[in-house]
């Protein structure tokens, strides 16, 4: 799967990649026509703070909490409690600036049109002020990256170009699977980076997770993965991916399942802590780890490149 499939290339020439564009133009442009955005930009102006400013800070703004000062200053200035700005309205006045910047970077960029149509659709839904998201939030962050072109949504899920942290090796369990894993780091990657890390999605709500829309997002990765050339393969982890959740919830052991089946090194790396979201929405994980039967833990998956491509390109299904 070095080149794109014919399924990329119809999409290549689908003039509804354009109307996404143009739609997500029109969108934000109109919000920031808006009143309470107008009000945003003439309190900037006031402050003499440029927005180009603010989009710098938008591609710049990580989940480390430092990242995040500069916007926050500004909107304590230019939107703080006696300034009469709506809740919200700072934090997407920062991002349809920050989308449109990046318009003509996404239409350009390495990846696949779904994905590009994605992206657009997703950030969109933001636009309008009826889904309010706040500088402190993570979603924030994940949308900046998103609209900054540092994360891409896939479907199921999302990725964001990283890699393996060195630090994990010391925790990866069992003693065969880290074997495996620095031979692939060593022989195959020659590095740790760069690397495709996969997210829970940013811009839709997963109700339950599917197997066919998991594969869908996989094989999303793997078609754009097959356009960046130095990816070196993808990773995971989170107690999603950990035997120990599968014991307490076997409903969700499908989720290893392609991995397992086609090449991927599938290892735990210790105690997951309960921020982690392992006990939210789960009555049976909640009973087992109130009951002492279940201590989670982190589930570690990293497939090679090669590996990827070869089950996308046996998997053509997945691509529609």
């Amino acid at each position: 799967m070095s080149e794109p499939t014919s399924a990329d290339r119809a999409e290549i020439t689908d003039s509804e990649l354009v109307e996404h564009f143009e739609k997500a133009r029109d969108a934000w442009s109109l919000a920031l026509a808006s009143p309470e955005l107008k009000t945003v930009a003439g309190a900037l102006a006031a402050a003499a703070i440029g927005v180009e400013e603010c989009v710098r800070e938008s591609a710049r703004i990580t989940e480390a909490p430092a990242t995040r000062r500069r916007l926050e200053a500004i909107r304590e200035i230019v939107a703080g409690p006696t300034a009469g700005i709506a809740a919200g309205s700072f934090e997407r006045f920062v991002l349809a600036h920050a989308v449109l910047a990046y318009r003509k970077e996404l239409q350009s960029a390495a990846l696949p049109p779904v994905v590009k149509r994605l992206a657009c659709s997703g950030l969109l839904r933001f636009a309008d002020g009826r889904t309010v998201v706040n500088l402190s939030e993570h979603r924030f962050v994940a949308l900046c990256k998103i609209a900054t072109l540092r994360r891409f949504p896939a479907g199921q899920f999302d990725w964001e170009r990283s890699g393996l942290p060195r630090s994990w090796l010391a925790r990866v369990r069992p003693l065969s699977a880290l074997t495996r894993l620095l031979s692939i780091i060593a022989f195959e990657w020659r590095g740790f980076s760069p690397a495709f890390f996969v997210h829970a999605p940013a811009t839709y709500s997963v109700p339950a997770l599917l197997e066919r829309e998991a594969l869908k997002s996989y094989h999303r990765m793997a078609r754009s993965m097959a356009l960046q050339p130095e990816v070196k393969g993808l990773v995971a982890s989170t107690w999603l991916h950990s035997p120990a959740t599968f014991a307490v919830s076997p409903h969700l052991a499908w989720l290893n399942k392609v991995f397992a089946e086609h090449n991927a090194v599938v290892a735990t790396m210790g105690p997951a802590t309960l921020d982690s979201g392992v006990l939210v929405q789960s009555v049976e994980r909640q009973r087992a780890f109130a009951e002492g039967r279940f201590k989670p833990t982190f589930g570690l998956v990293v497939w090679p490149r090669r590996d990827v491509l070869a089950w996308a390109a046996a998997h053509p299904e997945f691509a529609r």
